[in-house]
């Protein structure tokens, strides 16, 4: 059996192979040693464990009776011994069905930390493919558009933060952005010269809240309040309609998935 566990999955991504910089990385031994450790104590005598390459923050996992594999996100090659523990832990719980597979604050603070954005949000732009991080495109200005965003008092300016676009081919989603490496990435259909301004500070709104949301274990919660705070922008139903008449929308997350 082969499942899979997003640890937090930002939004929705595509698949590209890319590899990370192995500078002052636990070792392939380290992770073996942790997930070989924790998982005896959940009745798995044989268990394999390696960093892999994943354009998302998962872990993955191929189980068969009492032998165990698991692929974890090269974004965790970094994180200091407690803290793969932590993630350990709640793995086996999950796959288990016992207690809470929530993810202790430490982790959670980890995770969220400006220093993991930073040193992981390059590999992951990259394996992206096509990201933009110039915030004017051919056609529609985000720079011009988060400054009146600033302006209204709908969004929060942050001077970390990654505003760009993203190809997303025949995706119909608004964009594709991330809680933890803090980037609000547009869909590329949205730059072209027929889009007003209204509407593409509509688009970047929901990016930019999604993000400034900040990290929620309970997808139910944050969905709900996703949709709450999207909801309460001024004519939010006919910036919708114009977004469902281009055949585009918010993605899963509003229903999200992310």
């Amino acid at each position: 059996m082969t499942c899979s566990v997003h640890l937090y999955n930002p939004y929705k991504h595509g698949h590209i192979n890319a590899s990370k910089t192995q500078e002052n990385e636990m070792s392939e031994c380290d992770i073996q040693e942790i997930f070989s450790s924790v998982g005896k104590d959940y009745g798995f005598r044989s268990v394999t464990a390696a960093f892999s390459p994943e354009n998302d923050l998962k872990v993955c996992w191929m189980r068969t009776g009492p032998t165990i594999d698991f692929w974890v996100s090269d974004y965790l090659e970094s994180a200091p011994e407690d803290i793969l523990e932590s993630v350990a832990e709640a793995i086996y719980r999950k796959i288990r069905g016992s207690g809470d597979d929530s993810y202790p604050e430490r982790v959670v603070e980890f995770l969220t930390s400006r220093d993991f954005a930073e040193e992981n949000r390059g590999s992951y732009l990259q394996r992206k493919g096509g990201v933009s991080t110039d915030r004017i495109g051919r056609h529609q200005d985000l720079d011009a558009s988060y400054r009146r965003l600033v302006r209204r008092g709908l969004v929060e300016r942050e001077d970390d933060l990654v505003i760009g676009w993203v190809p997303l081919g025949i995706k119909k989603d608004v964009g594709n952005s991330s809680v933890l490496m803090r980037t609000a990435l547009l869909n590329r259909r949205l730059d072209n010269p027929f889009m007003d301004d209204d509407l593409i500070d509509y688009c970047l709104f929901t990016q930019i809240t999604f993000v400034q949301m900040g990290f929620y274990q309970d997808s139910r919660e944050r969905r709900e309040r996703l949709e709450e705070l999207i909801g309460s922008y001024p004519h939010h139903e006919r910036y919708e309609s114009a977004l469902r008449d281009m055949g585009l929308g918010n993605g899963e997350e509003l229903s999200p998935e992310c």
